[in-house]
């Protein structure tokens, strides 16, 4: 019997890579030092990971290019993944949608199971008064196409001067059906119990509908609402949308996208303004040899205060006309947009011209340049969203 024999030096260490990074900042006669570890890899052959990052201490008050101080540890493993120190922790789109805090998290997702679940509790960093949040899953994969998940939050805000300390119980469900491959719907409903105004109880919903059309057509609608007690991620908001992009030739694409915002949907005066908001969007793209394209778009937008007297009341329109090219390691393109903006209150009104330059440049995987570069007239009304 041959024995094969091991040469080399034995390391019975496991090593992850690692970055150590000295930071000074400051400005006039401040000054501070911040050292940062950084790392990530693989454990126990590549089946689980580790991630973490340690700096401190905080001198973001040194200077302009001073930083936060951060600490977190990641563990990630087939069936367990465990969250601890500052980042971002959250629940669903409707209830805590990442929230940063320092806090711990945990989920349990076994590959063989169709059930998982989870948990987080955070400490708000740089609120006041402190804020504190705790939530928990239970996930379901029904089959193939159905996969259900039930959510529960808690908030509390402390006391401070007249304010008093208040806390909001919220749970959703949420569902998502995939019938195809190109298909997706999503469904959540949330409930809200707060001591804000009151016992007050309030709810929430969303819809989202997305999906593919062939091989280059797409299209999505959402819909997200929020009663005024709704403490969530959104309250007292009413957001539509649609959009649609489609093929009208072998090199031309067509899109179009409509965006209805409303906000203080009861008309509560101590909010002082009722936002009504509407956006259309539609434009065409050619695409060209070597990868040149034109475009052509116009967009109407519309925004109006619903209390009487307004606070606002204004609309513009948008034509825009775009030359580009993207290859391989860059990119650029050339927009000339040209509007008209209206105040309906003052009967102010101005035409301008706008003129952009974007351009990128990725000589290597992990380096990446950028130039922007803008001019136009200087004359817009303060109200205006799309030209400033």
């Amino acid at each position: 019997e041959i024995l094969p024999r091991v040469t080399g030096e034995l390391d019975i260490y496991h090593r992850v890579p690692a970055e150590l990074t000295v930071r000074l900042a400051g400005e006039e006669s401040t000054a501070g030092v911040q050292v940062e570890l950084r790392g990530e890899g693989p454990l126990e052959e590549k089946t689980k990971s580790l991630e973490f990052l340690f700096r401190g201490p905080d001198i973001q008050d040194k200077g302009t290019f001073g930083w936060r101080d951060e600490y977190y540890l990641n563990y990630f493993a087939p069936d367990l993944d465990v969250h601890l120190g500052d980042q971002s922790y959250g629940l669903s789109q409707l209830t805590s949608y990442h929230r940063y805090g320092r806090g711990l998290g945990v989920d349990f997702h076994p590959p063989e199971s169709a059930t998982g679940f989870g948990a987080y509790y955070l400490e708000e960093r740089w609120s006041w008064p402190d804020r504190q949040e705790g939530g928990a899953y239970i996930t379901r994969r029904v089959n193939d196409k159905i996969e259900t998940r039930l959510n529960f939050l808690r908030q509390d805000r402390d006391a401070y001067n007249e304010h008093r300390s208040f806390h909001d119980t919220l749970w959703s469900l949420e569902t998502e059906y995939k019938p195809t491959e190109d298909m997706k719907l999503q469904m959540e409903y949330a409930r809200c119990d707060s001591n804000r105004r009151g016992d007050t109880e309030d709810d929430a919903y969303r819809i989202e509908w997305d999906g593919r059309l062939g091989q280059r057509g797409y299209y999505r609608a959402a819909k997200f609402h929020a009663e005024p007690d709704y403490y969530g991620y959104y309250n007292d908001s009413d957001h539509s949308y649609a959009s649609l992009s489609y093929p009208l030739a072998p090199r031309l694409q067509g899109n179009i996208s409509y965006n209805r915002y409303k906000c203080n949907l009861d008309l509560r005066p101590e909010r002082r303004t009722a936002d009504r908001e509407t956006l259309w969007q539609g434009g065409v793209t050619y695409s060209l040899n070597k990868g040149w394209y034109l475009s052509l778009s116009y967009d109407d937008f519309e925004r109006y205060d619903l209390f009487v007297p307004p606070a606002f009341d204004y609309s513009e329109e948008t034509l825009q006309l775009g030359v580009g090219r993207s290859a391989e390691k860059y990119s650029f393109r050339v927009e000339v947009r040209t509007g008209d903006q209206e105040d309906h209150l003052t009967g102010e009104s101005e035409t301008l011209w706008n003129y952009n330059f974007f351009a990128s440049y990725r000589p290597r995987r992990n380096t990446f340049f950028t130039l922007y570069a803008g001019f136009g007239d200087d004359k817009a009304l303060g109200s205006g969203r799309l030209l400033r």
